[in-house]
């Protein structure tokens, strides 16, 4: 045996390479056998400390034993003291560069500041009960038309009632008061079509609630309570640029049923700036893990000084019902300028930039001279737009917004979007590998794009509703696709994630209609597909038509 573990009282004292022992197991405990000048034997009983000795050094041996062991421990424990807690100031230092709100590096302290986090943002939070009257047409059975059946069974056992019936449906989710007059910010989808709204305060209080205003493309709506007596509790708002993966976060709601009401869980931030997720039309998207399952959905996500920095808004599951670790929330920053435009104009009003973009690889990063695949490449610059005015071309890859870094296309979208009509914002951005600035001057996005021609990089346009860049052929080109001679829209590149790649639209793909419309131009493809909540496409692809339906 070239190493063995000396044992007393079933506690492992030390291991040490033994090539002059013998060890096995005595009627009482190990027999230890020495070999060489100082021979001797002791056996050690494990359960009572007993010996018997046949050696005269074999006292010695085992105090050497236990010495080396001892002296062992001692170092490792303080090297490990050393290493951890030698310095506690600078421990306290490097746990409150994390956050502000921690003052020293203890358990107890970031304990006490979540708690504190907790019981100020819980207050503000709620849960919103929604009912909504579904119409449904009549049950008819596959024998219905057989007269042997109807014979026997007679018209209404097929039939039911000749009318048109009414199902309530219900549905649970969670919000927060943002304005202590009751005003309530929560998702979209928690309220949408709802034709009766009850909102359960924190301390059981119920009011009835009416919609003040909803946006579905950033899944945000603004409720107003009725009849309020006296002023809420409020949550105050966060800064969610001001945001870094790893802080802790908390996610406040009702999860599942009213019974589960103010329910906090803990995490951080795992990702930002998450897009492409098909969750309604949202970009630019907080992941966390902190746990988010359903009736979670309009519910405050607060950092640790109290503050929301977003509202939560949906889960990846992997197809089963609750949380899988993967939880999103909207940016505050973007919720609030929703709401705020909401109770000023009625409507959202956002900024227009007039591009069209989309996010950089590696491969176009090097062929473009940049130092990093970060930043939106503007694919599309419309004509008498603040972009073309700021002279912004086909090609140039913008990096920073009003001093804000801009990492890819959802970030450039919602820092357009959520800026003051009228700014005057600098741009930096990089052409030909070299870096430059402009200013432009936001105004109001159109509420149509009728009337804006657009000029495009290689004479390509950005589909956005289908995520698709595409082209207009002709003649011999066209031929070459198996379309038309006089002209069809070509697909060159499908946006990963996108709704085109769900239905597998592929590059090279010729759009012939859209809903019967045959699509000739790029044009005819945008009035077709504009106010469209959903369509049924025409498609050619290597010489084969097939039709695709698709919903927005």
């Amino acid at each position: 045996m070239s190493e063995t573990f000396f044992r007393f009282h079933g506690t492992i004292l030390a291991a040490f390479p033994m090539e002059r022992f013998r060890f096995w197991e005595g009627e009482t405990g190990f027999l230890i056998l020495a070999r060489g000048p100082l021979d001797f034997i002791e056996e050690v009983d494990i359960m009572n400390g007993s010996r018997t000795r046949t050696g005269f050094l074999a006292k010695l041996l085992a105090a050497l034993f236990v010495a080396a062991f001892l002296f062992t421990l001692a170092a490792a424990t303080h090297y490990a003291y050393s290493a951890f807690f030698a310095d506690p100031q600078k421990a306290t230092a490097v746990s409150s560069a994390f956050d502000p709100a921690l003052s020293s590096g203890t358990v107890a302290d970031l304990q006490s500041a979540i708690v504190r986090a907790a019981e100020k943002a819980m207050p503000a939070v709620v849960a919103i009960s929604t009912k909504s009257v579904e119409r449904v047409r009549p049950y008819t059975s596959p024998f219905a038309n057989d007269p042997f059946f109807r014979h026997f069974f007679g018209d209404d056992f097929f039939f039911g009632s000749p009318y048109p019936q009414d199902r309530i449906r219900q549905g649970l989710g969670s919000g927060v008061i943002v304005d202590g007059s009751g005003i309530v910010l929560t998702n979209h989808h928690v309220i949408n079509d709802a034709d009766e709204i009850v909102v359960t305060l924190a301390d059981g209080r119920e009011y009835a609630a009416e919609t003040a205003g909803s946006d579905k493309r950033t899944d945000i709506a603004v409720l107003k309570l009725k009849d309020v007596d006296g002023t809420l509790p409020s949550a105050p708002l966060g800064n969610s640029d001001d945001l870094k993966v790893g802080m802790f976060v908390l996610a406040i709601g009702t999860p599942f049923s009213k019974t589960m009401s103010q329910t906090v869980t803990m995490g951080i931030i795992s990702a930002l700036g998450r897009s492409g997720l098909r969750i309604e039309e949202v970009e630019n998207l907080i992941q966390t893990d902190a746990a988010i399952n359903p009736g979670n959905s309009g519910g405050p996500l607060v950092n640790i000084r109290g503050e929301v920095v977003g509202i939560n808004a949906a889960i990846i599951t992997g197809g089963g019902q609750g949380n899988n670790g993967i939880g999103f929330a909207i940016p505050i920053n973007t919720a609030r300028h929703v709401y705020r435009s909401i109770l000023k104009h009625g409507r959202v009003i956002r900024g227009y930039l007039g591009v069209s973009i989309q996010n950089l690889n590696e491969e176009l990063r090097k062929k473009l001279g940049l130092p990093d695949p970060q930043g939106a490449l503007v694919t599309e610059v419309k004509e008498g737009t603040p972009a073309d005015e700021a002279e912004l071309e086909p090609g140039d890859v913008i990096v920073e917004w009003d001093g804000q870094k801009i990492r890819n296309t959802s970030q450039l979208l919602e820092a357009v979007s959520t800026t003051e009509i009228g700014r005057k914002v600098k741009v930096v951005f990089y052409r030909d590998g070299e870096r430059r600035s402009t200013v432009v001057t936001v105004v109001e996005h159109p509420e149509s794009g009728k009337g804006i021609r657009s000029k495009t990089l290689g004479g390509q346009s950005e589909i956005e509703k289908l995520g698709v860049i595409v082209k207009e052929v002709e003649g011999e080109e066209a031929e070459k696709y198996d379309a038309d001679p006089t002209g069809c829209v070509v697909v060159v590149s499908v946006n990963p994630n996108s709704l085109a790649e769900e239905v597998g639209i592929r590059p090279g793909t010729c759009i012939l209609q859209v809903n019967r419309h045959p699509i000739r131009t790029i044009d005819d493809l945008q009035e077709a597909l504009e106010d469209a909540d959903s369509a049924i496409l025409l498609l050619r692809y290597r010489g084969s038509n097939r039709f695709v339906a698709v919903t927005f």
